[in-house]
Order: C-alpha cells, then sequence, then structure tokens
C-alpha cells in the first residue's frame, strides 16, 4: 500500500530513494475499470 512510503525509514531517504519506491510500487498496482470510475466521480 502506499502508506508504506510513509514510515519511520521514509524519513532518512532522499527525494529520489522514496520516488524509486513510489515507482516500484505503482508498477504492481492494478485499478478496475469500476474502482477508476469511482475516483473520477469522486474528485
Amino acid at each position: 500500500p502506499l502508506i508504506n512510503l510513509y514510515g519511520r525509514q521514509a524519513r532518512d531517504v532522499s527525494a529520489e530513494e522514496l520516488e524509486e519506491r513510489a515507482e516500484k510500487l505503482l508498477e504492481n498496482m492494478t485499478v478496475t475499470k469500476e474502482q477508476s470510475e469511482v475516483v473520477e466521480k469522486q474528485t
């Protein structure tokens, strides 16, 4: 989950490292059409 990017160990890493972690996390994330529609509706 994205919450893993925010934690004690995240405070001590560079912005580049956080970006790499986020990219790696997003590579493995899938979003269904229904989930996408809910997000679009709510934002």
